[in-house]
């Protein structure tokens, strides 16, 4: 993707799906389907997803460039692709788009990190997914049962 190689933060942004949803006044919610004050419930809010150590998450869709900041200061590199089965359930809820590849990038860290960014059919990004430190490989392997490869990654990654 363009828009990583250049680490270009506008146009990942214009590229990512923003969902959304009803807002909530039930507090046992995630805090990014609350209602803000004065807002009736039911009222679209918008969302992007994300998923971070702390585990999966909806984010408010006005903090975009906040989500991709940590992929963008680690000189990322794509790595390799997937694409998932037709099946796949990334997306239970009608109308939004079901993620369709999984896109690996490689931090320049050392020792470098992976990162996933789930692509929908039409290029899309429809969530990404930090590491959370592990090496390409654990990742990429862990998903090895569920996608099939498409660009394979290199024999020895390792960030230049």
């Amino acid at each position: 993707m363009t828009a990583i190689a250049s680490l270009d933060l506008e146009a990942l942004a214009a590229l990512t799906y923003i969902d959304e949803h009803p807002c909530l006044d039930d507090r046992h919610a995630p805090t990014a389907y609350w209602c803000l004050p004065g807002t009736e419930p039911g009222t679209p809010i918008r969302l992007v997803h994300a998923e971070f150590c702390a585990g999966s998450g909806v984010f408010p869709g006005s903090e975009v460039f906040a989500i991709y900041r940590p992929l963008l200061d680690s000189r990322p590199r794509l790595w390799g692709l997937q694409e998932l089965p037709a099946d796949y359930p990334s997306s239970k809820r009608p109308g939004v788009p079901k993620s369709r590849y999984m896109l690996f990038v490689v931090s320049g860290g050392d020792p470098p990190s992976g990162f996933t960014i789930r692509l929908t059919a039409d290029g899309l990004i429809q969530g990404i997914g930090y590491g959370c430190g592990d090496r390409p490989e654990k990742i990429w392997d862990a998903w090895l049962g569920t996608a099939q490869p498409l660009l394979a990654p290199p024999a020895a990654p390792r960030p230049r």
